[in-house]
């Protein structure tokens, strides 16, 4: 039996040298490996996309900027999207589905329930109280901001 010679690497081996060891360890079969040559990066110019969902709610802030905030909300009126769907007309710049969805997600946060607490009442798409709002509806409001809370306190002790 012949003896092999030891090789430690220290540092990776460049395409020469991994033929060469492939010969001696294979004398028989010697493949010729190419080098892998990683092709040029380009600078990214890639921008993540705004969802379907993103453009509706950007869309209520711009053309009902008297009823959408970012900050602080207004209580909507219920129903609200009737009369959105109703103000275009047959051609909505928005689907139904994609309205309700996006309405869902503006009720459904901390600056819309807060807005619930701190109002009096119920606004139209012009800016206009329309309707009180309930006892009902404010405690809905605390305990869905509780809810949320304690949601947050859990996931925070589990990190």
């Amino acid at each position: 039996m012949t003896e092999r010679k030891k090789i430690t690497l220290k540092t990776s081996l460049s395409a020469e040298k991994l033929a060469e060891l492939d010969k001696m360890k294979n004398p028989q079969k010697s493949v010729e490996r190419k080098p892998f040559v990683r092709p040029e990066r380009r600078p990214s110019t890639h921008k993540p996309p705004i969802t379907e969902l993103g453009r509706t709610v950007k869309w209520l802030y711009k053309t009902y900027p008297d009823l959408f905030f970012k900050e602080r909300s207004k209580p909507l009126k219920r129903h609200v999207e009737k009369d959105i769907i109703e103000a275009f007309g047959d051609k909505p710049p928005v689907t139904k589905r994609m309205l309700k969805k996006a309405l869902s997600h503006y009720v459904y946060s901390y600056p819309y329930m807060n807005g619930v607490l701190a109002s009096k009442g119920r606004y139209d798409l012009k800016g206009q109280l329309v309707e009180e709002l309930t006892d009902e509806h404010k405690t809905f409001a605390i305990d869905w901001l509780r809810e949320r809370e304690s949601e947050k306190e859990k996931a925070d002790k589990k990190d």
